[in-house]
């Protein structure tokens, strides 16, 4: 069942009533100069001497009235938990906190800096499932999403890459057949359609806006490459022979044909749909701020932070001294071993078997829930802060001697433990 929740948002800005003093330079000349120099300053020390320019603001903070509505209730009096944000709620900016009423509404009044552009919305329903919204702070807003089982009640609302292929280029191609080599310091556009290959060198930076097949992108030394917002490819290859490249995807429509492996940094702010596997090196930072499709496994020997939502279809491996941080919805449709580090302060589904392997360990947080299938643990699972997390098994649970379980968690087995 879908529920629907609308924000309203009115904001009144708070002006300071009284300013003491102001130092303002003024630009006089000399000598009957045209006054490009300055060589004079005036001090007021009067408030009534003070011109203030006409629609000058000085408030420095603006009061927003939060209003949340969570309809289609699965029962009378069922309640949520609200939490507002003044960035991204894996940040861990919280403003303030409620429950909703028997109702399913929340009001709050929020102070927030007066050039904050966004806030973040975040429901918590009683099983730990999460659902976070994006709200422009203006004069007045009513947005709406869905909290049920599609992969859609997800949607987030992601910002521009705030870069385009109009202007900072040094040389641009647009529609284009052909390979591309781009040189050190050079800035290169890629426009209309295109079918060839992308070889970058050196601090080289390629900007993607266009469509078409990449057979073989190529980074070496120091290079970047930007999918910019509105770009549809298809890419065959993404090669990283260095540890300080960057490849970050803004477009909603890429998809790599080929396996893919993250030696440096790379990050995803649309939609990446890998149809084969991941590999994160021992070098690797793969950051997913917005939705990762992988058809294949993902096996991580570096650090995988995820913001928002990631699919795997097949097993996932954290090896040891690898992190995988997971700060929204975090999928396997098969099993998860630990050996190194997992940090979850939200919703991690196993649709097999996770393991947590000797000298593995998994952190939970912020009322995280993990829900799987069958659990073995040889490792050590804790938790973080104070707030009550949820362990979900539906079949079976082996908790072997010198393995431990500590801190705020709730462990629930439909058929008991099986081994303990």
């Amino acid at each position: 069942k879908n529920m629907r929740i609308r924000i309203f948002i009115l904001t009144m800005l708070i002006v300071p009533l009284l300013f003491s003093a102001c130092k303002r330079d003024t630009n006089f000349g000399d000598n009957g100069s045209d006054g490009e120099t300055p060589s004079a300053s005036v001090n007021i020390t009067d408030p009534d001497l003070l011109v203030v320019p006409s629609g000058f603001n000085f408030a420095t903070t603006k009061n927003l009235d939060v209003y949340v509505k969570v309809a289609n209730l699965s029962f009378v009096g069922e309640r949520f938990r609200i939490n507002v944000y003044i960035d991204e709620p894996s940040t861990g900016k919280l403003t303030t906190a409620g429950m909703t009423d028997e109702a399913g509404e929340y009001y709050t009044p929020v102070t927030v800096p007066i050039d904050l552009e966004y806030i973040y919305i975040e429901k918590i329903s009683v099983d730990g499932s999460k659902v976070a919204e994006k709200v422009k702070a203006n004069l007045f807003v009513r947005t709406t999403f869905d909290n049920g089982a599609e992969k859609s009640v997800f949607t987030f609302r992601k910002s521009s890459s705030g870069i385009d292929c109009n202007s900072g280029c040094t040389q641009t191609y647009n529609n284009h057949t052909g390979n591309i080599t781009i040189s050190s310091g050079q800035v290169v556009c890629v426009t209309g359609t295109f079918n060839g290959n992308i070889t970058i060198n050196g601090t080289g930076i390629l900007k993607f806006c266009g469509s078409g097949t990449v057979d073989s992108l190529v980074l070496n030394n120091s290079a970047r490459a930007y999918i910019l917002d509105y770009a549809v490819l298809n890419i065959g290859r993404i090669i990283s022979n260095n540890s300080t490249t960057e490849f970050n995807n803004w477009s909603d429509s890429l998809i790599s044909n080929h396996c893919a492996t993250a030696n440096s940094i790379a990050e995803n702010h649309g939609k990446f749909y890998i149809q084969c596997s991941l590999t994160v090196s021992s070098t690797g930072q793969f950051n997913n701020f917005g939705e990762l499709y992988v058809t294949g496994h993902l096996e991580n020997s570096g650090n995988f932070d995820n913001y928002h939502y990631a699919s795997i279809n097949d097993y996932v491996t954290v090896a040891s001294g690898a992190t995988l941080n997971n700060y929204c919805q975090f999928v396997t449709k098969s099993d998860l071993t630990v050996y190194g580090t997992l940090n979850s302060n939200s919703f991690t589904k196993v649709a097999n078997m996770l393991a947590v392997n000797s000298g593995g360990k998994i952190t939970l947080s912020n009322q995280a829930l993990i829900s799987t299938a069958n659990f073995t643990n040889n490792g050590t699972v804790s938790t973080s802060g104070t707030k009550t997390n949820v362990i979900k098994v539906s079949s079976v649970s082996t908790l072997n001697s010198g393995s431990a379980i500590n801190g705020k968690v709730q462990y629930c087995d439909n058929n008991g433990i099986e081994t303990n």
